[in-house]
């Protein structure tokens, strides 16, 4: 049995925990928002370039400039997912009604609650979240549009030859 002393402190670290998860996720949020504004910037100033010198092959360029930025926003939204994982997993063990209970006639919170606040997924666990990020709705379907509409005006667009 744990005095309150500790157990106070425990339930403040916890709180803490939560709050910063919390404001964790946002700023990835507020990151993977610059990094598609930054891809459709440039992406955009490719594309006019291209128009401006009249250089069909230069619109390419904006395939792989826009593969890089998919890839970083993936990067992005899979470590974010592990902050949003970590807080299912923490509500989730704060909903369990007898753990709760247990912890509180104990004063002891349980240690997967209180103690674990790093990432330890194994090879496999990182692939997965990776996997998730890359079809991610709000990555994907970003991206996937700027490709498609990239490559309609690669196909399309044909300049006089001079």
């Amino acid at each position: 049995m744990g005095n309150a002393n500790e157990f106070a402190f425990q339930q403040t670290l916890i709180q803490k925990g939560i709050e910063e998860t919390q404001k964790t996720i946002a700023r990835f949020e507020e990151l993977l928002f610059k990094i598609m504004t930054s891809a459709i910037t440039v992406w955009v100033a490719i594309c006019g370039w291209s128009i401006t010198i009249k250089s069909k092959e230069l619109m390419l360029v904006g395939i792989p400039a826009l593969i890089c930025f998919w890839s970083i926003a993936v990067t992005f939204r899979a470590v974010q997912l592990r902050y949003v994982l970590r807080s299912k997993e923490t509500s989730k063990l704060l909903a369990d009604k007898p753990l709760m209970v247990r912890a509180f006639a104990e004063q002891q919170m349980p240690d997967e609650l209180a103690f674990r606040m790093h990432g330890d997924e194994t090879a496999l666990q990182k692939l997965k979240l990776i996997a998730v990020a890359l079809i991610s709705p709000t990555v994907l379907v970003t991206y996937l549009v700027l490709l498609v509409i990239n490559l309609i005006l690669f196909c399309s667009i044909e300049f006089p030859a001079v």
